[in-house]
């Protein structure tokens, strides 16, 4: 398969503007030798069958539903990590690596901890948002979106990469099986369709106990 049809695989053109394609074609430039590589180091284990499926039918086929914790600051801002922890929630808990220990630190076990990037030159994007405006402010501020959520009826801002994902998670979420619910209180994720929908933690958890 070559270097063009893995990418296609990943990056549906037709959802992407201008931007986000800019940004997809430069993350996938620098990352596939990574990706390749690890592919390689791991191909027994995937020549073996073991794959994300068996996770699925491990935690989400014996529970009904599943809360993943990622990094946000709405974690902090509202608490999440204690109601979590004061819930009694029995359903599957998936966390990103950076909430490992904060959330073993208020008794809080994930089921699965997840790692998507591990590699310490992703700093040097951060920097890129200075580089490729020459460090005019004004150009710097266009590489940010401010927009606002009617759901949690709040503000936030999103730079071009992370909305980027946004738009792709977006898609994922219109086409998967299950429904998917940003319970952060704020955030950029927000849009009408049946298989998604925002709302406050603690009405989740009293939803939704498994």
């Amino acid at each position: 398969m070559s270097k063009e049809e893995v990418k296609g695989h990943f990056l549906p053109d037709e959802i992407l503007d201008e931007n986000a394609k800019a940004i997809s074609e430069h993350t996938f430039s620098y990352k596939s030798f990574l990706w390749m590589r690890n592919m390689a180091q791991n191909m027994q284990r995937i020549l073996e069958g073991h794959n994300l499926a068996e996770l699925i039918d491990e935690y989400l086929g014996k529970r009904g539903s599943a809360i993943i914790v990622g990094g946000g600051p709405s974690i902090e801002r509202h608490r999440h990590l204690d109601i979590l922890a004061e819930s009694g929630y029995e359903g599957t808990i998936l966390a990103c690596d950076k909430m490992l220990i904060p959330l073993l630190k208020k008794g809080v076990i994930p089921d699965i901890v997840g790692t998507v990037d591990g590699d310490p030159r992703i700093a040097k994007y951060y920097d890129a948002w200075v580089k490729m405006t020459g460090g005019d402010p004004e150009a710097i501020a266009r590489c940010f979106r401010r927009g606002y959520n009617p759901h949690f009826k709040c503000y936030y801002y999103t730079d071009l990469m992370f909305d980027a994902y946004r738009r792709i998670l977006e898609e994922m979420i219109k086409h998967a099986s299950v429904k998917t619910i940003n319970c952060t209180e704020g955030g950029s994720l927000h849009f009408k369709h049946p298989n998604f929908k925002c709302m406050k933690l603690k009405t989740f958890l009293r939803r939704y106990k498994r």
